[in-house]
């Protein structure tokens, strides 16, 4: 009887062991889930800037453009 209450033990301790590393499989997909969401969430940003800066300079050369075309028909 003791060795049946032995090798149940044993039984639910392997049980519990892989339900574990299980869990810590998952917990390391999830970390690395979120590691991936964060560096797309920066480079989402960075194009975002990027767009905003080029526009940016491309109203800054109409405005030099528009300066020049002042002057020179002044």
């Amino acid at each position: 009887l003791s060795i049946l209450k032995e090798r149940e033990s044993v039984r639910l301790y392997e049980t519990f062991m892989e339900k574990a590393g299980l869990l810590e499989t998952k917990l390391i997909q999830l970390r690395e889930e979120i590691d991936r969401r964060e560096r797309l969430r920066i480079l989402q940003a960075k194009i975002l800037l990027r767009r905003k800066a080029k526009f940016f300079q491309f109203c800054v050369n109409g405005v030099e453009a528009l300066i020049v075309l002042y002057l020179f028909f002044k």
